[in-house]
């Protein structure tokens, strides 16, 4: 079964940074797909924050890029993951952006009574992001879903999107402490029962390392595509998906410009200038 969703580009929103700054963000045309490689599992028993516990499905999909700002590109199928808990995707229209990867799972983080409640406020901020880069360093496998392992006894990307979750929702890198914000209980699989042991294993790796907001990727590249407005069902955004290319990946190139904010126009600068100044003058 073909998963697939079209998405419009359209053109990039600037907009005013938490640093202060004049900032615009690149949109993204894509399809997404799912892969015959990955059979998927179903987790039971999961807690997702201030939403309770749940049973989720997990599962790999391919992204492929086709536009970039209006731009046309082909990028291939490329195994991409979820980062949030609380939202779906669907065919409906709306607009993706790429943003730094920080700034991912922004769209209902902090909300009270949903599975983003640990998220904190404009995205999973610099600690996680590191941890995030980390995970894909040590265990993403590689980014086309065929040569992931995805035997019973080690279902490598259910593993990842499971450690993945724990990562961009939670902040003890665990997912057997039931203080925490996410964490699972009894499987009724061995497929899910083996995932979890090594997503959990993994984690504990992320904790003995340390890592820090100075971790820079030292294998992969880790793109974003965010989505934080859009969803008339919800009133907020939709799914945010991630993927990595190695450091020598010829793609990169194309998805440097993708990820690469344009600077301000002129006439956008001006009005700006001219706001300041009137704002000066009546003051």
């Amino acid at each position: 079964m073909i998963l697939r969703f079209s998405i419009p580009a359209i053109a990039a929103a600037a907009f005013l940074a938490a640093t202060g700054g004049l900032r615009a963000y690149s949109t993204v045309n894509f399809t997404l797909s799912l892969d015959a490689s990955d059979p998927g599992t179903t987790f039971n028993n999961f807690r997702e924050g201030g939403k309770g516990t749940n049973n989720v499905y997990a599962i790999a999909f391919n992204t492929e890029v086709s536009q970039i700002d209006g731009t046309p590109t082909s990028t291939g199928k490329i195994a991409s993951f979820c980062t949030e808990l609380q939202e779906g995707i669907s065919a409906t229209n709306y607009t993706f952006e790429s943003r730094v990867l920080a700034e991912v799972s922004a769209g209902r983080a902090g909300q009270g009574g949903t599975a983003s409640i640990g998220i904190p406020i404009g995205g999973i901020g610099e600690l996680r992001a590191a941890r995030v880069r980390y995970l894909f360093d040590q265990h993403y496998q590689s980014n086309t879903i065929s040569l992931w392992t995805n035997t019973v006894t080690q279902p490598l990307t259910q593993a990842f999107q499971i450690a993945l979750w724990e990562v961009t929702h939670d902040s003890d890198l665990s997912l057997s402490l039931t203080s925490g914000v996410t964490y699972v209980g009894t499987q009724n699989t061995t497929r899910s029962t083996n995932a979890v042991n090594i997503a959990a294993g993994w984690l504990t790796g992320i904790a003995n390392a340390n890592i820090s907001t100075a971790y820079t990727s030292t294998t992969w590249d880790v793109w974003t595509l965010i989505s934080s407005t859009g969803n008339t069902a919800t009133g907020y955004g939709f799914q945010d998906v991630l993927w990595a290319t190695a450091f020598s990946d010829p793609r990169k190139t194309t998805f440097e410009t993708m990820s690469t904010a344009p600077e301000p126009s002129i006439p956008l600068l001006g009005l700006l200038a001219l706001a300041l100044l009137n704002r000066r003058s009546r003051s």
